[in-house]
């Protein structure tokens, strides 16, 4: 476990999630025993109404921004140990710090998807969504769409068995993809706070499943 990360960090604020990635609570990195790898995180968001869904030995994840790094990502993962009525401890398992050079980072994907609207006219154009990330989305289309489009996916999910998205989306830059089409880089337009939320939530389960993956190698 990497102690100095996580002391370098306490006091931060996190964000605290179920192993199913739902928002749980917004915390604090209140203490941290090296001893026995306990993470005490307090509640700041006063989600009481959540609180009884936390129990011991329940999987929980958290998303810190990087003290060290200015668009940086820390990813923990850990076992509920105990809580009371304004903190939770848990005995951390996974500590993985995510050095990136763009303002969030983009988590590859590499799943067929559907255009469904190009600047409100209805279409049904297979793509192939390349990578997400909070700010924006890259595609592999044959299709001719240009710089400045407008393009929509309904109910898409980016993961199996994940949620489903409704995105908006305008065409940033265009460039010729090595296996045949185009690469559309586009950033995300009309994107409400919740949209964001649960699209953070599921860049961070591709991202822990990921890590997962290659540490079982």
């Amino acid at each position: 476990m990497e102690a100095q990360l996580i002391n370098q960090h306490l006091g931060t604020r996190c964000t605290v999630l179920s192993q199913e990635n739902d928002f749980l609570f917004l915390g604090k990195l209140a203490q941290y025993n090296k001893a026995n790898q306990t993470l005490v995180i307090e509640n700041l968001g006063g989600q009481r109404a959540l609180w009884s869904d936390i129990s011991p030995n329940m999987p929980v994840k958290l998303q810190i921004n990087s003290r060290a790094e200015k668009d940086g990502l820390l990813l923990f993962e850990g076992i509920v140990d105990n809580s009371t009525q304004d903190s939770i401890a848990i005995r951390l398992s996974l500590a993985i710090s995510k050095k990136e050079g763009r303002n969030f980072f983009r988590q590859k994907v590499m799943r067929k998807g559907k255009i469904r609207r190009v600047n409100s006219l209805p279409v049904d154009h297979p793509c192939v969504i390349l990578d997400i990330s909070v700010k924006g989305i890259a595609i592999q289309s044959d299709r001719p769409y240009e710089v400045g489009d407008v393009l929509s996916m309904e109910k898409q999910a980016f993961r199996e068995d994940g949620p489903l998205h409704t995105l908006t989306f305008q065409i940033a830059r265009t460039s010729p993809f090595p296996t045949g089409g185009n690469l559309f880089g586009c950033r995300f337009i009309d994107l409400f706070s919740d949209d964001e939320d649960a699209l953070f939530r599921d860049i961070f389960a591709l991202q822990a499943s990921d890590l997962r993956f290659r540490r079982s190698i």
